[in-house]
């Protein structure tokens, strides 16, 4: 993380690794299957390697530092390959091409000391490639520990 200065604002960069694991079972009448299984069940296998730059916001509350609010918005582009290896033969779904992702979250942290943390955030994430039919969608509570070295 870089701060421009004294203020609540940061900016950071990085890379990030995600891999996503899908398995899908129809939920039809019997005799339904999958064109590219030939059965009921698919697997998905997604691995996005981006590299991603952000900002954030971050102010205490009253004049205590063991107390603030933050929020972050992410933005991320790379590489994905996507494969299912529970295709048929010949079926040739294996794909690899551009993927993108939005990373937004806020929340509240408590600093126990100058390098432990703990934080609970709503967290929204949202990543796209055009090898998987659907984006990928996580949202919803998060709660964790931060450790700075």
């Amino acid at each position: 993380r870089y701060r421009p200065s004294e203020g609540p604002a940061s900016l950071f960069a990085g890379i990030r690794y995600i891999a996503a694991n899908v398995n899908s079972e129809l939920k039809t009448p019997a005799g339904n299957t999958y064109s590219f299984t030939g059965t009921r069940f698919s697997e998905e296998e997604s691995r996005f390697y981006l590299a991603e730059i952000g900002g954030g916001v971050a102010g205490n509350i009253g004049n205590s530092d063991k107390h603030a609010l933050f929020a972050n918005l992410i933005l991320a582009a790379g590489h994905s390959t996507h494969e299912e290896p529970n295709a048929l033969p010949g079926t040739n779904r294996d794909k690899s091409g551009f993927a993108a992702m939005v990373d937004a979250n806020f929340g509240y942290q408590h600093a126990f000391s100058q390098t432990i943390g703990a934080h609970a955030r709503y967290r929204a994430l949202l990543i796209g490639a055009r090898e998987i039919n659907d984006p990928i969608v996580v949202h919803g509570p998060e709660i964790g520990m931060t450790f700075r070295f």
